[in-house]
């Protein structure tokens, strides 16, 4: 039996997806009254969309998941990964999202992998420097 939180991921992005299927739905049905489709290709087409739906869940679950309830002044302190070495700008991850971050004043650079402290928020940029305890 699924957890709680993996069948509001999946709820999640069932409803995400709803809109798309309701569009490929319309347009096929309407290539079958306008256009004299077949309706085996029509059916088709809405199979193969609901596959890739199914499909690409897997490749983008975590962005459904759901946050922790931070907004971008609540990161301070949050702890992270460089996805990338950083110079002077890169990005970290810090849980599940992706952030554009500054290194903090002293900070000289980061290695991608490492771990990183949140120091400011500047608008939407994190200002990070290393871990101590990495």
């Amino acid at each position: 039996m699924p957890s709680a939180t993996t069948r509001r991921v999946v709820l999640r992005y069932v409803a995400f997806q709803l809109p798309g299927l309701a569009a490929i739905t319309l347009g096929a049905s309407a290539a079958v009254e306008w256009m004299e489709l077949p309706l085996n290709v029509a059916l088709t087409a809405v199979g193969c969309w609901v596959l890739k739906d199914a499909v690409m869940f897997r490749f983008v679950r975590k962005a459904y998941e759901p946050g922790d309830g931070r907004t971008p002044r609540d990161v301070r302190d949050a702890l992270g990964t460089a996805t990338e070495e950083i110079e002077s700008e890169g990005y970290v991850r810090i849980g599940s999202e992706l952030w554009r971050a500054r290194l903090a004043e002293g900070c000289e650079s980061i290695a991608k992998g490492e771990a990183v402290r949140v120091v400011d928020v500047r608008g939407l940029t994190v200002v990070v420097d290393k871990e101590a305890g990495a």
